[in-house]
């Protein structure tokens, strides 16, 4: 952290987005220089396909969501140096991404790549197959997997994150 390298300064960042975070805002209250200000780093650094991250959930909050979708597709196009936790996270994400647009074949395709995380029981498994089974006309089940998703939000220590994930949540609802 002395030297300044562009590493350091970006996990500086990360972990001050991550701090607002924890603390009760949302990814879009977090000042906009700490996701863009940034140095550029190699696809094949950790902290690259954390930033894509940060900046996709930032643009999802902002309901910037053609954004949010270019920043899956750089994250998909480093795919190789993700872990495997991160894969399936990303492919989630890409169902989410396919149900808000109505894309249920792009959907089902990306759920094959993730099964394990969305039979999770996190709130954004949850939100996840909300918002599918929302778009692709199974309303009952989307009331159900809300349902479930806000009953979890009580467990989710870090304030901000809950926020987000109950505002994703809400705005499932207010599209039917």
């Amino acid at each position: 952290l002395k030297t300044g390298a562009d590493i350091e300064k970006t996990m500086l960042a990360a972990m001050e987005i991550q701090g607002q975070v924890y603390q009760g805002k949302t990814f879009g209250e977090v000042e906009k220089t700490l996701y863009f200000d940034l140095p550029q780093l190699c696809e094949d650094e950790p902290l690259y396909a954390i930033v894509l991250d940060l900046r996709y959930r930032y643009y999802l909050d902002i309901g910037d969501y053609e954004k949010a979708a270019q920043m899956l597709d750089r994250l998909a196009c480093s795919a190789e140096y993700l872990t495997d936790e991160q894969a399936q996270q990303l492919a989630a994400q890409f169902v989410y991404m396919h149900s808000l647009y109505r894309n249920q074949a792009e959907a089902d395709k990306s759920g094959k790549l993730c099964q394990q995380f969305l039979v999770s029981d996190s709130v954004e498994a949850k939100r996840i197959l909300a918002a599918y089974s929302a778009a692709f006309g199974q309303w009952e089940k989307a009331v159900l997997l809300i349902e479930q998703a806000n009953a979890l939000l009580r467990l989710v220590k870090c304030k901000g994150e809950a926020r987000f994930e109950e505002k994703l949540l809400a705005q499932i609802t207010e599209n039917e």
